[in-house]
């Protein structure tokens, strides 16, 4: 098995448990919620991987490692609830990560989303979607390879997205943290992911 499916089964594997977390708590944690408050605002700290989606994460026809390397991602949102409505501003930065390779790829992801939240005591559960601009630098083709490292010609881009985002989180009255699934469909760089969160905010 290639790293490349190995990092998609990883991926998938993270996903169907979170998906699963998410429904569990969504049905168990909605008789707590509270009724006093209905207003809540907060800002995430993310920091996670992700990978691009492309025809190897559904099948094992790409044995190419350079169409799915691993991407860092690292985010900031800034989120408002009234009642279950969620609005959230989101800021992703996914450089991409390769060791012996002088690569410049990068995306930036700025969106908009809207979405339903169920804020218990304890645990926060969210599904939202919206509209994004990407934009970044992709590369074209391997150049050369010099001493272990390869050179790329690079183009930049900017496309819109379609990003949607899974959250679990467990949280206090100011301070939570929990994971986040999160995926931007657009027509020249899809990608998903998982990350780690911090909520610094009015939470209860």
């Amino acid at each position: 098995m290639n790293y490349c499916k190995l990092k998609n089964l990883f991926l998938a594997f993270l996903t169907a448990l979170f998906i699963s977390s998410v429904a569990f708590s969504a049905e168990n944690d909605q008789e707590n919620v509270k009724k006093e408050k209905d207003e809540f605002f907060w800002v995430n700290l993310n920091m996670g991987f992700g990978g691009k989606i492309t025809s190897s994460f559904f099948s094992e026809d790409t044995q190419d490692l350079d169409e799915d390397p691993l991407l860092i991602a690292m985010g900031l949102t800034t989120s408002f609830q009234k009642n279950f409505h969620l609005f959230s501003f989101r800021f992703l930065y996914l450089p991409r990560f390769e060791m012996f390779s002088n690569t410049n790829e990068k995306t930036y992801d700025i969106g908009v989303l809207y979405g339903i939240s169920y804020p218990g005591s304890f645990i926060m559960v969210s599904l939202s979607g919206g509209v994004s601009v990407v934009s970044g630098i992709l590369h074209e083709k391997a150049i050369r390879t010099e001493d272990w490292t390869t050179y790329y010609q690079d183009k930049q881009y900017t496309v819109i997205g379609f990003p949607i985002e899974a959250q679990l989180y467990l949280r206090f009255p100011y301070f939570g943290i929990g994971l986040s699934y999160f995926a931007n469909l657009n027509a020249k760089n899809s990608y998903h992911g998982i990350l780690v969160g911090f909520q610094f905010g009015d939470l209860w």
